[in-house]
């Protein structure tokens, strides 16, 4: 982190650079991601064993995380949910 030469110095900048554009393709995944689960049907298991099911209604940035929101009002984690479901479109 004290590069001695300029060699040093463009080697670290190419590092931070290549290092930023890692992380903006790794939220760019995460929100393609929430925007795949829309609409999906989930299952989660609570701390006392009871099984909840709902509808993903919105997917949204929080502090840096990935936040569900379900019909119902509840906000899920992604590492909250055991099982999803897509769901069929009825046909008219």
């Amino acid at each position: 982190m004290n590069p001695m030469e300029d060699r040093d110095f463009m080697a670290q900048m190419a590092q931070f650079s290549t290092l930023t554009e890692m992380q903006s393709m790794v939220q760019n995944q995460l929100t393609m991601l929430g925007a795949s689960l829309l609409g999906n049907r989930y299952s989660i298991e609570t701390s006392a064993g009871e099984q909840i099911e709902g509808t993903i209604d919105t997917a949204t940035w929080q502090n840096g995380n990935l936040v569900l929101k379900t019909e119902q009002g509840q906000t899920l984690q992604m590492d909250q949910i055991s099982s999803l479901q897509q769901l069929q479109e009825q046909e008219g």
